[in-house]
């Protein structure tokens, strides 16, 4: 114990070298650059149903972004839902409608703000801006409508985030998109 002792008096440095090490360590796991960010999320997509009411179809989301900037991560996302289609004409004019098993895709982008504002690392709150450009494969029959294909998806969304655990959390988004307003879900980062 005594050598320990007699080690950081006659070096300091090392002591000073090992501390700010620690520091940087535990510093870059609240960093967004260089962090990892997923979540799982679930979104209401709107649909004209029978006699033009909207329906909302839930949909289910999972995404991974990695942090490029102080300020910026960017991302893909995937996800599932089961979509109504028009499978046949019946008397009187309306519809018969069915489910089409749906595969979501595509990539992401979200702006950080508070690095402007705050510095401090362990902030338990975010708030970004997120932007998505992706779309939504329908796996429907050929003669229902929409048409078995792809379909185009994409929005800008504002976000709040809060952790109450050090490495998960909640978030919300909420914006404008050609199929949905919202998304809310878990974030995990590391």
């Amino acid at each position: 114990m005594n050598m320990n002792k007699n080690v950081s008096k006659k070096n300091p440095l090392f002591v000073i070298v090992l501390i700010s090490f620690t520091t940087s360590i535990s510093a870059q796991n609240y960093s967004i650059k260089d962090r990892w960010n997923m979540n799982l999320g679930y979104s209401g997509y709107s649909q004209l149903g029978a006699g033009d009411i909207k329906e909302i179809i839930p949909t289910f989301q999972a995404g991974v972004n990695y942090g490029i900037l102080k300020f910026i991560e960017i991302g893909l996302y995937t996800g599932y839902g089961s979509i109504n289609t028009i499978s046949e004409k019946i008397p009187d004019g309306y519809f018969s409608y069915t489910r089409a098993n749906t595969v979501f895709y595509g990539i992401n982008s979200n702006f950080h703000l508070l690095p402007f504002i705050i510095k401090s690392e362990k902030f338990r709150f975010d708030v970004y801006l997120s932007g998505k450009l992706g779309g939504f494969y329908r796996f429907s029959d050929e003669n229902m409508l929409p048409a078995r294909g792809h379909n185009w998806d994409y929005g800008v969304y504002v976000c709040l985030a809060f952790y109450p655990g050090k490495h998960w959390g909640f978030f919300g988004e909420y914006g404008l998109g050609n199929n949905t307003s919202h998304r809310v879900g878990l974030s995990f980062k590391f």
